[in-house]
């Protein structure tokens, strides 16, 4: 009667275990993006390649302007460590189907890249990014990126309320 119900316990462990190994895992390893809009404008987006993990955040975009300075922060997933060398290359496709390359040759410090784009037309630019380097390379897809034709057509998000005990 004990018997019976150790092999029980151990079968239904078992099967427990290898439902999760099963179900539990899969390819997380390429390009799988989270974004985020901010209340004050443009976007923090983190993706993992292969290689590098991408997290990068950029403001609004208007067509016509240079734009702020994006901070674009990438680790070499092998080591974990900042990538500290190589060139970084934004490929934006166009709406109209054109392209527009923007390329940094260096980062501004370990692991961070500055970028400062400008477009000549408003819409959806699809943007790859390409980092290449001899301590790491990597090509990942990132998706649209919403260029606005003015600053009045940027929506404005309401901030978020502050969550915690007020005293």
């Amino acid at each position: 009667m004990n018997w019976n119900r150790s092999r029980t316990k151990i079968l239904t462990s078992t099967a427990i275990v290898l439902l999760l190994v099963c179900f539990g895992c899969g390819d997380d390893s390429t390009d799988e993006a989270v974004v985020q809009t901010h209340a004050h404008g443009g976007e923090s987006i983190t993706i993992w390649g292969d290689s590098v993990e991408l997290f990068f955040e950029h403001p609004d975009l208007i067509a016509g302007q240079t734009s702020e300075a994006w901070a674009v922060h990438l680790t070499d997933l092998r080591t974990f460590a900042p990538v500290e060398e190589g060139s970084l290359t934004l490929r934006f496709f166009t709406p109209n189907g054109g392209e527009l390359v923007h390329v940094e040759e260096t980062p501004s410090r370990a692991g961070v890249y500055s970028p400062a784009p400008s477009f000549s037309e408003p819409g959806m630019h699809d943007l790859i990014v390409e980092l290449r380097g001899a301590q790491v390379s990597d090509v990942i897809f990132v998706g649209p990126v919403i260029v606005y034709a003015s600053a009045a057509e940027i929506p404005h998000l309401p901030e978020a309320e502050a969550v915690g005990i007020s005293f």
